[in-house]
């Protein structure tokens, strides 16, 4: 019926494709639906829930809307931690969610913290050499330029670069955005 949980992921699936095709009133319409049914069914500390609430802090986010995506970010954070351990990937993903909505209400310093524990997550499960790596990277160097510490984050570019050079090939547009990003601190 319209109120099982296999609805209910399916419009949380919906959602976030209506996310990324920017039709972002209408994926929060469908996640709310989706909590509706997920919460009684299957209560507040099921992973369906968390993905739902991640996909609502990612609307929130590209809707400028940044204090309600970090506390939707906290609740996905909380049932995930809960549910599959501080260590896993979603974990990481998370923290580094959470990193660029504080670095868009310009708390640098918790949002380093947030990509140094994505980071500590995804180095072990990735290894050094993984271009999510590099994106941490890259994003940490952001944090750093706009804190003023201009060598750090050259260094931190740097790393990225290399990461992304041996995945993508020199020729890929995330190498060249990491050489614009470099550029950027330069000036």
């Amino acid at each position: 019926g319209e109120q099982h949980p296999d609805v209910a992921k399916t419009q949380s699936n919906m959602a976030s494709v209506l996310e990324r095709q920017g039709e972002l009133s209408q994926a929060m319409e469908l996640d709310e639906k989706a909590l509706a049914i997920q919460i009684p069914c299957l209560g507040e500390q099921h992973p369906d829930v968390a993905v739902t609430y991640s996909t609502m802090a990612i609307v929130r986010e590209r809707q400028g809307e940044y204090v309600q995506a970090m506390a939707l970010h906290e609740k996905t954070l909380a049932i995930q931690i809960l549910t599959s351990g501080e260590q896993h990937p979603n974990v990481a993903k998370t923290y580094y969610r959470m990193a660029f909505v504080l670095q868009r209400l310009g708390d640098y310093c918790r949002a380093m913290g947030f990509h140094e524990k994505a980071l500590a997550i995804q180095i072990p499960v990735l290894g050094e050499q993984h271009p999510d790596v590099a994106k941490i990277h890259n994003n940490m160097a952001s944090v750093l330029e706009r804190k003023g510490e201009l060598g750090q984050a050259m260094a931190l570019h740097e790393r990225a670069l290399a990461i992304r050079i041996s995945a993508f090939g020199e020729q890929h547009p995330h190498v060249a955005a990491t050489f614009h990003n470099m550029a950027a601190v330069l000036e």
